[in-house]
């Protein structure tokens, strides 16, 4: 029957399976018949006078264990128990026979069939093979999981990224193994999977449950804009998520030149609203007393929704955050974060400077103003500019600010040992050429940014909630009058160079001791 070449390795759970749509091919009528024992037998078998056909299709994992077992001859007395794949997994009871786990149903025929030694233990481990949960995923809740040692995971894989601690996949639930994702437990339902790794003996667990805890902090936050967890399960150190199908927001700029995605006004509205609802997103998470500690457009994933035309973005991925139960002027010991993005990471994240004082949340609202005007530079050229842009930034970092040449930085405060990058007044410089950018929201964006957020001493930025503010204001004024975003654009005026060089072969989502 094929059953052995069937196999595949879980890649979460490291066991052995076969899916249930290739049980489905290979269990047919015809092909019990060819394994049934003898010419007569095929035909004299009491369990295969009627219907053939149904029994088949209620039983084929029954049958898939017996294969596996290599004992085609339990057929005829194990189903003539009654036994059938709902009944699956059996555990053994006091009397040391075989019963269903979530009925009253026990098979005695483990114990009766002549060469039945070891039948039953036999049949308890290859079980899992053919079997995995229906997972249940309540909505609002990050549901534990359960999961048997043996069992696996009712999921196709593929792996979309890796890090240093974890690995994440895409996972295509198993039709009918599902529960409270879709009305149709029939629907194709893709889910996000993040795997940690194993670590050292001391560390094996600290990111599974320190990304846990900071996630259930997060799960009582009412925002569109976050990206929740559905699921955890102990056992695999996995954490479940909504698979977001547009991709993360550096895929959806990439994907969404003017050409694809013409720069209507509606273009122009959804991205203020997207902008300033990914800011009070952020508003709350600081109100939940968390630092995300890790915004870059690759943790910016984009959902393809019913609720807007162009979707949502929402925030995710909390693998770096910090819970702040203490106010940061009262804190002691420095942060001990150190996963970031260069390119998006405040100046005190620097290795001169981040060992001074503990990191505020302000750190947060240096990377989201980076966000903020690399949206607006999409708005009015395209991901290209935006690599351009971090092209003419000092490698191999690419940040947003740089150190100023003089004595030894360590000896200096941050404010006179960095500047912002010369070439962020540059690119603002030129967009102030752009039609669609004087007296627009774009420009009042832009100046919120410079003036406001990209500060070198973090507590000279505006927080998170006087930043949404603002943005609330500059949306409001957007949406009395969207004429400015109906300028023509002159196709002969060119490009400006420093939205127009191709990037070089250097990563800007480059990260390091990233989780």
């Amino acid at each position: 029957m094929y059953l052995e070449e069937a196999k595949e390795e879980c890649p979460l759970t490291k066991r052995e399976h076969i899916r249930p749509d290739i049980i489905r091919k290979i269990i047919t009528v015809e092909a019990v018949k060819g394994e049934l024992p003898t010419t007569w037998g095929r035909w004299l078998f009491p369990c295969w006078d009627w219907d053939l056909e149904d029994k088949v299709q209620r039983t084929s994992r029954v049958i898939a264990i017996i294969g596996l077992l290599d004992r085609f001859d339990l057929i005829d007395t194990l189903l003539m128990d009654g036994l059938t794949d709902d009944h699956l997994p059996l555990v053994k009871d006091a009397d040391n026979c075989l019963r269903s786990q979530c009925g009253k149903n026990i098979f005695k025929s483990f114990n009766t069939h002549r060469g039945n030694k070891n039948l039953a233990h036999k049949f308890l481990e290859t079980q899992w093979m053919v079997w995995a949960p229906i997972l249940d995923f309540k909505a609002g809740n990050l549901t534990s999981i359960p999961l048997q040692p043996s069992s696996t995971l009712p999921f196709d894989y593929e792996r979309v990224a890796e890090t240093t601690y974890s690995a994440v996949y895409k996972g295509t639930l198993w039709q009918l193994h599902h529960k409270g994702l879709s009305n149709n437990p029939g629907d194709e339902i893709c889910i996000a999977i993040k795997k940690f790794k194993d670590g050292p003996k001391d560390a094996k667990d600290r990111y599974y449950h320190d990304e846990l805890k900071t996630l259930k902090q997060i799960q009582m936050i009412e925002d569109e804009h976050i990206n929740k967890a559905l699921a955890c399960c102990d056992q695999t150190r996995c954490i479940f998520f909504p698979w977001a199908s547009g991709g993360d927001l550096w895929d959806f700029w990439d994907a969404n030149g003017p050409q694809e995605l013409k720069r209507t006004p509606d273009v122009f509205l959804w991205a203020l609203e997207q902008i300033t609802g990914l800011t009070h997103a952020l508003t709350m998470i600081h109100r939940a007393e968390t630092r995300h500690g890790d915004l870059k457009p690759s943790n910016i994933l984009h959902f393809n929704d019913d609720t807007t035309k162009l979707g949502t973005l929402k925030i995710a991925d909390f693998g770096v955050s910090r819970m702040h139960k203490i106010e940061t002027g009262l804190r002691n010991s420095p942060t001990i974060t150190k996963a970031s993005t260069f390119v998006y990471e405040a100046p005190e994240a620097h290795d001169y400077f981040k060992g001074r004082e503990s990191r505020s949340r302000k750190y947060d609202c240096w990377s989201m103003g980076c966000i903020m005007l690399e949206f607006v530079i999409w708005l009015l050229y395209d991901c290209a500019a935006v690599s351009s842009c971090h092209d003419k930034r000092d490698p191999p970092d690419r940040s947003y600010y740089r150190l100023i040449p003089g004595p030894n930085p360590r000896k200096q405060a941050i404010e006179e040992a960095v500047e912002v990058h010369p070439m962020v007044d540059r690119a603002i410089g030129e967009m102030k050429h752009h039609v669609w950018f004087k007296n627009t929201a774009m420009e009042a964006i832009t100046n919120l940014v410079k003036s406001d957020l990209l500060k070198i001493k973090a507590g000279e930025r505006l927080g998170a909630g006087e930043t949404y503010i603002t943005l609330q204001t500059i949306l409001a004024e957007a949406q009395k009058d969207t004429s400015a975003f109906s300028r023509e654009i002159d196709p002969k005026l060119p490009v400006p160079r420093i939205f127009s060089t191709p990037a070089k072969q250097t990563s800007t989502q480059a990260t390091y001791e990233q989780h």
